[in-house]
């Protein structure tokens, strides 16, 4: 989950009404283009980093905006991971001590992966996936996924990279629309230029 807020109640004291009401109104519209933005970009980069489709990566991001009451903005995602059929899977052959064996391997982030207790089968119900037995027995078996979409972020430098054009966007944001609603508002914009 990622937030950006912006705290105005430290400066109602200092501030006349309208001054305040100019700070919170550009807050709001500042934090909620930039968690659109984010949002675009997170789905973008996990995209490139996970081979698969923006399309699918976007039913698993949400944008919680921000409101005058309420001036925190939230990126959620939801997922337990992709299913593994979704990474272009091929059936290989995987030499073990006792011999050749069957096995699968995925595609992810442009990098071929074998997952050799994995299989590759079609249900009855007509859906295909990745799965493996649980134990020693034919049933039961268990859908294999990938690792949750949370994780692909905090692995190397991608959080730090989403965390600054996080912040240089609410920056640039806010500078405008504390401009905009300065103008509409009859205040002189001579308060922050930004958070």
């Amino acid at each position: 989950m990622i937030e950006v807020s912006f705290d105005t109640a430290k400066l109602k004291d200092l501030l006349q009404a309208k001054a305040v009401t100019v700070i919170k109104k550009a807050s709001v519209h500042a934090i909620n283009t930039t968690m659109i933005s984010l949002r675009t970009r997170v789905k973008k980069r996990l995209s490139d980093e996970l081979g698969l489709k923006q399309k699918d990566i976007s039913k698993r991001l949400n944008v919680v905006k921000a409101t005058q009451t309420r001036a925190v903005g939230t990126l959620r995602i939801f997922d337990k991971g992709f299913p593994l059929v979704q990474f272009t899977p091929r059936k290989v052959t995987i030499q073990t001590s006792r011999g050749p064996r069957k096995g699968v391997s995925v595609l992810i982030g442009g990098v071929r992966q074998v997952v050799p207790t994995g299989f590759l089968i079609t249900l009855k119900s007509g859906k295909k996936g990745i799965f493996e037995r649980v134990g020693n027995e034919r049933l039961p078996i268990r859908q294999l996924f990938s690792s949750a979409l949370e994780e692909q972020l905090k692995k190397g430098s991608l959080l730090t990279e989403l965390n600054d054009y996080m912040l240089d966007g609410f920056r640039k944001n806010f500078e405008r629309d504390f401009e905009f609603y300065s103008k509409r508002e009859g205040v002189r914009a001579t308060g922050p230029s930004s958070a």
